[in-house]
This record gives structure tokens, sequence and C-alpha cells, in this order.
């Protein structure tokens, strides 16, 4: 970083930072082994389920540019998604912490809290794009579904379709009201600086060995591609990555 450059720190945390902090910290911890654990694959098996045509446009013939496309996209296959159910769960602690909510019972609802006679219902999505329209049509059903029974119990029904990332908004559908990026995580948990709190502390796991590992991982795929005669002197032998690939 320039010595110009400043970091954005949150300086003020919420108030009942401190208590979820630990909770947070142990699910971003499993999150970033997994991913650590990954990188311990063989080089073999890191490439082998991979498009050996897919690799043939995004690379030249350097063996080391080839490693790091292959390593990417090796770990992105499955990162977005976990990394989705990991937002998730730390949805549900901010939401315990900061608005004594609980996880619920009801199908199709993550969250619920209480603020008088008044229940919130949340179904968490980690990001905008996570269904197509009969999903989103089966999520509006399945809130007029809850809404009606929260009704017959005395309470005020609100349904919320969390989305854990993307531009920050409200918006009013009708059945029930969808709420994203920092918006969604000021909703669940009380506090606006809940989101670059979060932000900070996924900033403090980033590094947790993980950059050692890849780069050893990337070593240990170039010294694989010479050895197996895919690269020679460096550069990338395509007929024999799909010889030993599609065998």
């Amino acid at each position: 970083m320039r010595r110009d450059q400043k970091a954005h720190v949150v300086t003020t945390h919420p108030d009942w930072w401190d208590e979820a902090r630990p909770e947070i910290d142990e699910i971003l911890s499993v999150f970033t082994q997994e991913l650590a654990d990954r990188l311990s694959a063989p080089s073999r098996n890191i490439i082998r389920n991979k498009n050996p045509f897919l690799f043939r446009m995004r690379t030249n013939e350097d063996a080391s540019q080839f490693a790091d496309t292959a390593i990417t996209a090796y770990l992105s296959s499955s990162e977005e998604t976990k990394f989705g159910k990991v937002l998730e769960r730390i949805a549900v602690v901010t939401c315990r912490k900061g608005r004594n909510g609980r996880e619920s019972g009801i199908t199709n609802v993550d969250l619920e809290y209480d603020e008088g006679a008044t229940r919130t219902v949340v179904q968490v999505k980690s990001g905008p794009r996570w269904g197509n329209a009969d999903a989103r049509r089966a999520l509006a059903r399945s809130f007029n579904s809850t809404s009606a029974v929260l009704r017959q119990n005395g309470l005020t029904p609100i349904c919320v379709e969390g989305i854990c990332y993307g531009k920050s908004g409200i918006r009013d559908l009708g059945t029930h009201v969808r709420i994203t990026g920092d918006a969604f995580w000021e909703e669940i948990s009380g506090s606006p600086r809940t989101g670059l709190s979060i932000m900070q502390l996924i900033g403090e796991h980033a590094g947790n060995g993980l950059y050692e590992r890849r780069a050893a991982a990337k070593v240990a795929m170039v010294r694989y591609l010479h050895e197996s005669e895919i690269a020679v002197n460096g550069e990338m032998q395509w007929d024999r990555l799909l010889e030993l690939v599609m065998a």
C-alpha cells in the first residue's frame, strides 16, 4: 500500500460485536481451513476434472500461468456456493446478537425476531441472483402462508427476502420486502456498521496461511506439469494435457 493510500478501517463496531466476534471467527476459520485443505490435493486431481479446452482458451503457452489458472478454477468451482453458506451462518449470529433473534422452525424461514407484537421472518440468500422466476414465486407463496399463520396467532408479520450482498436497498414486493446489501445487515442486526465490521474481520482471515499454501500448490503444479511432460521448458504441451485428462 502506498503512503498516500488509506485503508478503510472500522473504528466503531456495533455494541454487540465483542460477543458475536468469536462465533464469526470460528465460522471463517473453518472455511479458510477447508480452502487450505483443498490446496493440498495432488496436482493431477486439481486439473483432472476440469475442462482442458477452456484452459486452452484462457491461457497462453506458459506453464506458470496455466498453474495459476488451474488452481483458481479448482478453488472457484465450489467456493462461491460454500461462502454463500458462510454468509448465511454469519447472518444468524448477527441477528441473534443484534436483534435477540433466533433460527426459525418455520418452513422456508431462516431467522425470526420480535418487536412487540410484530414478528419479522427472514429467508437469507447470499446474492441477488439466487433463483429463477419459479423459485421466487414459490418464496412469495411461502411468505403468504407464513403471514396467514402469524396473523392467526395475533402477530403482525413482516416477511423479508434478505440478500447478503448487492446494491443496498429495500423493495416492497407486496407479499414481502426484499432487503439487499448493507440495508440487510442493518435490518437483521440493528446496526449500520455491521457489514463493514464483517468485511474487516474477513480481511483478517484472508491471509491466514492461504497465500503460502497457494504458492506451494503452484510450485507443485509446475513441477507436476514438467514431470508429466505436459510442459517442456515452461511451455505447455496441449496435446499431452488432452491425452492425460481425457484418457
